[in-house]
């Protein structure tokens, strides 16, 4: 009786939309990440070319300068090394590595004196480069750079065991570009040492944009399967993430520009930002929630209908039948119930193909569905058997199933895979069980079939596309 048509099931339909969506991703993220982290590079290298071509005018703000000449070349190091891992060449890996290894040795010789202003290095006469702002990188700059060129080692070089150290890592970096950040805005003197050789706002910016390109970087590479997941938690993470880590950062330069918080006092400070981060919590939470309600609509759509056809499945006709129940008992009306069983679906599989299954259940209900009327539930029992559930008496439902074989009828007549089906129809109060309602139409089903004699379907070797019927 069942037949087997090819369709779509809910636990395969997410997983057919993965690769598609993985691949949309990967394209617009790579995109970003190429944008993003060639910004970077541009404001080191604006900063490089101001320090070693005086020009007597300078093109940049006028507190830029105060990015160091080894900041600058770190972060322009570490752009070139993020976009070396962005390539699929193994030259390219190990150029991305190379640089990043310079960036390690221009912190640890910053750190430890070697190279800088305070360095032996500074006496040595180098005639237009004796003028160069070669101040040692901060110590909060040093630390976060450092970790970043080793998070680059990581993730060129990518394990799954080095990718879950490298992930960790980029969290910890994450928190450092926030508290270099604030510590900017709320001029947190302590935490970014300010003064010449301080962690500029600018430094931040660039360590910012270093950071942003690395995590698209990632996702092109698919190695945040989560995110590109089309299950409920991917798309709550790709509808938050970008909210969650960008407010931030749109707040710290909006009060970066517009307050002076030097005026304000420590408690002022705290009871500013207790009372942002009051404010942004209850901004993400109302999104998530948001975010939630829909998904919760979408699930419960999909649970009540028929993935194929979009009718009603046989869960959602239990709950509607209650309704349609108490509405009878109210009007002291009948309850009347059409089972539909196609016929020989099975063999069309089997001579046409599965394809060609699945189109005749599609047109059948839509057929059926048309001409079921307001108050009346069309619904798809599973496999080849389908029903209409109404309020009416017997004589209003064979009206109802003649208006579907004629609508079947001038459907076959364009078609070259007829459709053929039985149909019984029962009749009962509303204080019967659906259960026995269906019960009572299956069987009676079973008898209209009997008594048009079993049917066949053949492939009509006139049309290797067609089939015919014969009983």
């Amino acid at each position: 009786m069942n037949a087997h048509a090819k369709e779509p099931t809910s636990s395969t339909a997410p997983e057919a939309a993965v690769p598609g969506l993985a691949v949309e991703v990967a394209h617009r993220s790579a995109f970003l990440a190429v944008l993003v982290t060639a910004a970077a590079i541009v404001l080191a290298v604006l900063v490089i070319i101001s320090e070693l071509i005086p020009l007597g005018i300078s093109f940049l703000p006028g507190n830029w300068c105060d990015m160091s000449m080894l900041s600058a070349l770190c972060v322009a190091l570490l752009g070139g090394s993020v976009l070396c891992s962005a390539m699929r060449a193994r030259a390219m890996k190990f150029v991305g590595t190379g640089l990043a290894l310079g960036v390690v040795a221009v912190v640890i010789g910053s750190s430890f004196g070697f190279i800088g202003t305070k360095s032996p290095l500074a006496e040595v006469e180098c005639g237009a480069l004796s003028q160069v702002n070669f101040e040692r990188i901060s110590d909060p700059a040093a630390v976060w750079i450092g970790g970043f060129a080793i998070l680059m080692l990581l993730s060129i070089w990518y394990s799954r065991l080095w990718g879950r150290a490298g992930a960790i890592l980029a969290v910890l970096l994450l928190l450092g570009a926030y508290v270099i950040m604030f510590a900017q805005v709320f001029a947190a003197a302590s935490l970014i040492d300010l003064g010449r050789s301080s962690t500029s706002a600018y430094v931040s910016a660039c360590l910012v944009l270093l950071l942003a390109g690395w995590a698209l970087l990632q996702l092109a590479f698919n190695r945040w399967r989560l995110i590109t997941s089309s299950t409920i938690a991917g798309r709550m993470l790709r509808q938050s993430v970008p909210f969650l880590l960008l407010v931030p950062v749109a707040v710290a330069l909006f009060a970066y520009l517009t307050v002076d918080w030097t005026h304000l006092t420590t408690a002022g400070v705290l009871t500013i930002a207790v009372a942002l981060t009051a404010v942004i919590l209850f901004v993400v939470m109302l999104r998530l929630a948001r975010v939630v309600d829909r998904l919760e609509d979408e699930l419960r759509e999909r649970a009540h209908s028929d993935a194929l056809t979009g009718l009603a499945n046989r869960w959602a006709l239990g709950l509607l039948a209650e309704q349609l129940m108490s509405q009878a008992k109210r009007l002291g009306k009948q309850v009347s119930a059409i089972y539909f069983d196609l016929d020989g679906l099975k063999a069309i599989n089997d001579t046409t193909g599965h394809d060609s299954g699945s189109a005749i259940l599609m047109d059948f209900a839509a057929l059926m569905a048309g001409e079921a009327r307001n108050g009346e539930i069309a619904a798809r029992l599973g496999g080849d058997e389908f029903a209409i559930l109404m309020i009416a008496d017997a004589s209003q439902a064979a009206q109802v199933l003649a208006r579907v074989r004629d609508a079947v009828a001038r459907r076959n007549t364009a078609h070259r895979i007829p459709i053929s089906f039985s149909a019984g129809i029962a009749t009962c109060s509303a204080n019967v069980p659906l259960d026995n309602l269906l019960d009572e139409a299956d069987r009676l089903m079973y008898r209209d079939k009997a008594a048009r004699g079993a049917s066949k379907w053949v492939q009509d070797h006139r049309d290797p596309g067609a089939a015919r019927l014969v009983n």
